[in-house]
């Protein structure tokens, strides 16, 4: 056979068999490494957990009996597949690997603490766009040390909360897609890309996920010790209960996306 678009369907039809398979190696992977690098510090937001595998890029880890003012939370780590043909329509609509905190809580945000956080070249959330105008309204400015981020809020009470919770997010390290509190539950929604292996421990993320949700059902400034910055000493939490997390091994550096996380 001289005909070159044969050579060239059967070239395509082994690079996505190899892609296939090398997607689902991959993603499962790094879902796993993330998995254990949250299973430690799972008890500071609740006692109980469990995990769930929504095919081949995506790991739930459910935490139930919530600690302090949560009720409950969700943890979804979605990978982008790396399949040939899909690999490229996410790199067209941007897609990227991520992490997506849902925190639902016992007594939701006092009015006024509601805010928005989101990447400067995103849209604004539709939570913002099509909120009423009565009372406070909202205000959107850009967070004072980097362009690269906005801001939305109603009070300066609030603005003051998203200022300073992004601001220790990304002295960690971690690069903020989302963050939104809102009045209805999920009551907090973080997503985090994890294009790249964490530098700090999930329990510095967790601690600060936890101080936010005490921090904000109250409508008056708290104190220095009660805010999500307030770093307590770090003590090992007790292990975890229920349904044990799917095993694998580090790699040696540790370590969606569009996958279903659409802003609001």
């Amino acid at each position: 056979m001289d005909n070159p678009f044969f050579y060239l369907l059967l070239g395509l039809l082994v690079a996505w068999i190899g892609s296939y398979f090398y997607s689902i190696q991959r993603n499962r992977k790094r879902l796993r490494e993330i998995a254990y690098w949250l299973q430690d510090a799972l008890p500071l937001l609740g006692a109980k957990h469990t995990s769930q595998w929504r095919g081949a890029d995506r790991l739930d880890i459910f935490v139930n009996e919530g600690r302090g003012n949560i009720r409950e939370a969700a943890l979804v780590g979605g990978m982008q597949s790396r399949q040939l043909f899909k690999a490229v329509i996410s790199l067209i609509r941007g897609g990227r690997d991520s992490l997506t905190l849902l925190v639902s809580l016992q007594k939701p945000p006092a009015s006024g603490n509601e805010f928005e956080i989101f990447e400067a070249k995103m849209p604004v959330p539709r939570t913002v766009v099509g909120a009423s105008d009565s009372g406070n309204p909202w205000q959107i400015e850009n967070y004072a040390r980097s362009n690269f981020y906005k801001l939305a809020f109603r009070t300066p009470n609030a603005r003051e909360m998203a200022s300073r919770i992004l601001t220790l997010l990304l002295d960690d390290g971690f690069v903020v897609r989302r963050l939104s509190t809102r009045p209805g539950a999920p009551h907090i929604m973080l997503v985090l890309n994890m294009s790249a292996a964490p530098k700090v421990e999930a329990a510095a993320l967790l601690r600060l996920v936890k101080g936010l949700s005490d921090e904000l059902p109250r409508s008056e400034q708290p104190g220095t010790k009660d805010r999500p910055g307030s770093r307590p000493s770090k003590s090992k939490p007790p292990s975890l209960p229920g349904k044990p997390l799917p095993k694998a091994k580090y790699s040696s550096n540790g370590f969606h996306s569009s996958n279903g996380h659409k802003g609001d």
